[in-house]
C-alpha cells in the first residue's frame, strides 16, 4: 500500500505530551503508536517505522491519521472490550477488589471469572489491558520471613547450649539442625505499588532445606528437596 502520510510535524508541547503518556501508561500498544507518531515526527517513513515496530504500513498509516484527526484520544483509546460485551462501572470496581484478593498468576483465569459471573467473554489481550488500566501489573512476590523470637534465644544459649557445651570431650561434635521451607515464588497481577507479599510459612509449593550447622568447625551437611521434610530425611541427614 502507498504511504499516504507525507510528513508530520509535532511541535515541543506535542512531543512532550506525547512523551508524557508514554512514560505513564504500561499499555504495549498505547506505547508503540506513541512511539510511530514520535518517530513519523522525526521524518521517518512508515516503511522505516515499520521496521522498528512489527506493525503493517497500512496500520502505521491509521494510527498516524487517527492521531491528526483525534489528537492523543484518537490512539489512546480502550480497547479492552469485545465486540459484544463490556463491563459497567460498578463491574469494573467489583473485578478490581476480586483482583486485588485474589492471587490471580494467568489473565486467562480472570478471563474464566468474568465468563462465570457476568457472562462476558473477552479475549486475554484485552483482559491484560483491562488489568493495566485498572491499575495493576505483573509483579512478582516477596517473601515475608516469619521472625525468632529473641528472648526464647538467649534463655536457651544461658539455660541449655553453654551448660551442655562445657560437657563435651574434644572428639565430640554439636550440630544444630533446622529445616526451612522457601516458597516458590512467582509472578501475579497486583495493584502497582503493592507488591504482593508471601508469609515463608504458607501452604504453597516449596522449595525444602534440611540442615545441620557445627560452629566451632564451621561445618555444614544437608540436602534440598521439594519433597517434605519427614522421619526419613531426617534419618538421612544422621547418615550424611
Amino acid at each position: 500500500m502507498a504511504e499516504q502520510i507525507r510528513q508530520l510535524e509535532l511541535s515541543a508541547e506535542a512531543k512532550q505530551a506525547l512523551q508524557d503518556r508514554y512514560q505513564a501508561t504500561n499499555n504495549r500498544r498505547w506505547q508503540e503508536r506513541i512511539q510511530a507518531v514520535l518517530l513519523k515526527g522525526q521524518g521517518l517513513t512508515l516503511e522505516a517505522i515499520s521496521e522498528v515496530i512489527p506493525y503493517s504500513v497500512k496500520w502505521l498509516s491509521y494510527w498516524l491519521r487517527e492521531y491528526g484527526e483525534k489528537g492523543l484520544e484518537g490512539i489512546c483509546v480502550w480497547e479492552y472490550q469485545g465486540s459484544h460485551a463490556h463491563l459497567r462501572d460498578e463491574q469494573q470496581q467489583h473485578l478490581k477488589s476480586r483482583v486485588s484478593q485474589t492471587e490471580y498468576r494467568r489473565v486467562q483465569d480472570v478471563v474464566a471469572w468474568v465468563k462465570a459471573e457476568w457472562g462476558i467473554e473477552y479475549i486475554e489481550d484485552g483482559m491484560r489491558e483491562m488489568l493495566h488500566n485498572l491499575g495493576f501489573s505483573y509483579q512478582k512476590g516477596r517473601i515475608m520471613p516469619g521472625k525468632a523470637d529473641g528472648e526464647a534465644q538467649v534463655l536457651f544459649l544461658k539455660e541449655t547450649f553453654e551448660p551442655m557445651k562445657a560437657t563435651l570431650e574434644a572428639e565430640d561434635r554439636y550440630y544444630f539442625v533446622d529445616a526451612t521451607h522457601t516458597p516458590v515464588i512467582g509472578y501475579q497481577w497486583a495493584l502497582k505499588g503493592q507488591r504482593p507479599q508471601v508469609l515463608s510459612n504458607s501452604g504453597r509449593q516449596r522449595l525444602n532445606i534440611l540442615g545441620a550447622y557445627n560452629s566451632c568447625q564451621q561445618a555444614y551437611v544437608g540436602f534440598d528437596s521439594t519433597d517434605n521434610i519427614n522421619a526419613e530425611s531426617m534419618i538421612l541427614l544422621y547418615l550424611s
